[in-house]
């Protein structure tokens, strides 16, 4: 079993599974729940170091979650999971008071990185908030450019493909080699062929 690099906190996570899987593997106490509510009720009855929570969730969202866990325990630390598809989830995030967010779906060693800054008391919200979300826009940008190119490849083969359908269309249309309905499909193909091809 892999061990945090201080002591073993207490963490509640709420929503994905692996996660939990995860920071128990790390050595940390776990709880979990898939819902919001059952998330507030678990922390009135036992607090925990740390709470990690996805943003969509049933009972209450994540954001709920966050600003009552930041209410009741200031110095509870709250990351939230996001797939950071709407701009307006950090500012959301920020305004509920969470400490941290990391994209879904999370990686292992970020996870347990952010969870040892915490326990370190290494990490600043605002700053550390910021240049996460950051590093994962980057990451998204930079996956979106492969794809572009992924996208960029194809469309040139589709191009040649559809300039050989047109040439063989063309053959095709000659009506001294070829019956009239034969011709006649052969300069549909052709056309819609040419029409496709910038």
């Amino acid at each position: 079993m892999e061990r945090p690099d201080t002591a073993a906190r207490s963490v509640l996570v709420c929503g994905p599974s692996d996660v939990a899987a995860d920071l128990r593997g790390a050595g940390h106490h776990v709880r979990s729940t898939d819902n919001g509510a059952a998330a507030l009720d678990l922390l009135a009855r036992q607090p925990a170091d740390v709470v990690v929570s996805a943003i969509g969730l049933p009972g209450c969202d994540g954001f709920a979650v966050c600003r009552a866990v930041k209410q009741a325990a200031p110095d509870t630390a709250v990351i939230l999971l996001t797939a950071l598809a709407d701009p307006h989830d950090v500012v959301h995030a920020l305004d509920a008071g969470a400490d941290h967010l990391l994209p879904v779906p999370h990686d292992r060693q970020r996870l347990l990185n952010r969870v040892a800054a915490i326990q370190a008391g290494s990490a600043t919200r605002l700053a550390d908030l910021l240049l996460s979300t950051f590093a994962d826009l980057v990451a998204a940008t930079d996956a979106l450019r492969a794809c572009d190119e992924e996208n960029r490849r194809y469309a040139h083969q589709l191009r040649n493909s559809l300039g050989v359908i047109a040439g063989y269309a063309e053959l095709l249309s000659d009506p001294t080699d070829h019956s009239p309905d034969t011709v006649t499909m052969a300069k549909v193909i052709a056309t819609t062929a040419r029409a496709l091809t910038p």
